[in-house]
């Protein structure tokens, strides 16, 4: 495809004007983050907010860890106790099998 000089010229003051939105965008973008994240780190209310947050999480995570752990000697019975049964079962069918 080739393109007119009038096009080529447009396609360069396109990505121009769209590199020089993008540079507006992140200057804004980091100066607004700045202004929220000072102004919530300041907040005596998200403070509290937070720091409750992290407890919470905390304690969900060490609740998380006991199930964890209970699941997992659940599973461990449940396997010793399915092996002997399905061994005795093979057991039983191999001595029903069997001549007398």
């Amino acid at each position: 495809v080739r393109l007119t000089r009038i096009q080529y010229c447009e396609t360069l003051l396109n990505e121009g004007t769209t590199i020089k939105m993008s540079f507006v965008q992140r200057i804004i973008s980091f100066v607004a983050n700045e202004v929220i994240a000072d102004g919530l780190a300041r907040n005596r209310t998200f403070q509290q907010f937070a720091i409750k947050s992290d407890k919470a999480f905390k304690q969900a995570a060490q609740q998380a860890k006991l199930k964890q752990a209970e699941l997992e000697k659940q599973t461990a019975e449940f396997s010793k106790t399915f092996k002997e049964e399905v061994q005795k079962g093979m057991k039983d069918m191999n001595d029903k099998g069997k001549p007398k």
